[in-house]
């Protein structure tokens, strides 16, 4: 059986960047290919696997429903992008105490302007409000996942120009 917290939210990313980008995404997008021989995919004709990759998808939007996210979002601009991606992934906001995986979107000049690991989410909420959220030339959105000590760990960044 899957287990939601690592490779549940490892495709939960992947479904919030096709949000982003606006694309559809197959299977070898959702399960690497070195994997297909292992699983059996390959097997598979290309209508049963864009039928799998759908399943996946609907399947990970059901279990981000139940459970919600927590949104880091310091400026206008930032929440904004953090409501239409929520909003996309149909993903309710839920308080960080609630949480395990937070989503984050900042403005920033920076190529990586937040680091892959906190000790406490309390910094990563400083970090963020640190950046150039106002003016900042390009939207960075990060998902992260919280430990039960309040530390935290990125699991995706994607960057993209801010409109």
């Amino acid at each position: 059986m899957i287990r939601f917290k690592s490779v549940g939210l490892m495709l939960i990313a992947l479904l919030m960047i096709s949000a982003l980008n606006a694309q559809e995404f197959g299977l070898d997008q959702l399960i690497p290919r070195h994997m297909w021989a292992r699983t059996g995919i390959y097997k598979l004709s290309y209508q049963e696997q864009q039928t799998l990759a759908r399943e996946i998808i609907a399947l990970l939007q059901r279990q981000a429903q139940s459970k919600g996210i927590a949104v880091i979002a310091p400026s206008f601009s930032t929440s904004l992008k953090a409501r239409e991606i929520r909003a996309r992934l149909m993903v309710s906001e839920v308080p960080l105490r609630q949480a395990t995986t937070i989503l984050v979107v900042v403005r920033s000049s920076l190529y990586d302007p937040l680091r892959q690991r906190y000790d406490c989410v309390c910094d990563l909420k400083k970090e963020a409000d640190r950046q150039l959220n106002i003016a900042g030339p390009t939207f960075h959105v990060y998902l992260y996942v919280m430990d039960d000590d309040l530390r935290v760990t990125q699991k995706l960044h994607e960057s993209f120009p801010a409109d």
